[in-house]
């Protein structure tokens, strides 16, 4: 019996910066190198909430990057889970519900894409989980293991056999060490930098330029080089960055 084709539609959940260049970079790959493990994805329409809709609709426009945007019940009537896949691109602004939002397109069935923009690296022996993007300039080195739903941003350097969670935010120039291991819902900052074999709990705010020189709990917020917990980040809302 032959295999299953795999659905060549990509739509981007998300209408703000993070997905205009996630539509970028997967045009970028599809162009490029067939988009991920040599399938190509074509990014024809957007996905919002029915009240991002809403607001999309008292404009009269219904278009973003000039592609269809449509909701995310207009989508999984229209769309089924062998004819689309995914990439969410919800950014920082609440770490939760880019998690949530994650979680809900898993639970319909619907296959997550990784986006890889052809001026990154990723390892050959990377292990990489569903839904990040890689964008130009970033690394993730040899023995390295990734979760699911991460942002590595511009530059970004995730050393040696290093282990990353889900849903984590890795802003332009973060360095990462080598055997280190990192949770969920993390946001390092720009420049920030983790030294090697520290050990990394859920749920922290990592400012920009922070060096991490020792492990971390969960649920802090850490500021200075090196790094020091100045706040703890309410449990009930998880992290947020304005």
């Amino acid at each position: 019996m032959a295999a299953m084709k795999q659905a060549s539609s990509l739509f981007i959940f998300g209408t703000g910066s993070l997905a205009k260049l996630a539509y970028i970079y997967a045009n970028e790959a599809h162009a490029n190198r067939g988009g991920e493990n040599g399938t190509s994805l074509r990014v024809e329409g957007f996905v919002v909430d029915q009240s991002a809709m809403q607001a999309t609709s008292q404009s009269g426009e219904k278009l973003f990057c000039d592609l269809p945007v449509f909701s995310w019940d207009e989508f999984t009537k229209a769309h089924s889970a062998n004819q689309a896949r995914l990439f969410v691109a919800i950014g920082y602004k609440s770490m939760r519900s880019r998690a949530d939002v994650f979680g809900r397109v898993r639970k319909a069935g619907y296959a997550m894409a990784n986006i890889i923009a052809p001026a990154s690296y990723v390892a050959k022996d990377c292990v990489l989980g569903a839904n990040n993007i890689v964008m130009p300039g970033a690394v993730l080195e040899p023995g390295t293991k990734i979760g699911d739903n991460n942002v590595f941003w511009s530059n970004t350097t995730i050393c040696h056999d290093t282990v990353i969670g889900d849903h984590c935010f890795f802003a332009s120039n973060t360095t990462v060490g080598g055997e280190a291991c990192i949770g969920n819902r993390n946001f390092f900052g720009f420049t920030s930098t983790v030294l090697h074999h520290r050990q990394i709990g859920d749920d922290n705010l990592i400012a920009a330029q922070a060096l991490i020189t020792k492990d971390l709990s969960s649920g802090g917020h850490y500021i200075g080089a090196p790094a020091n917990k100045t706040k703890d980040i309410d449990p009930t809302k998880g992290v947020s960055v304005e």
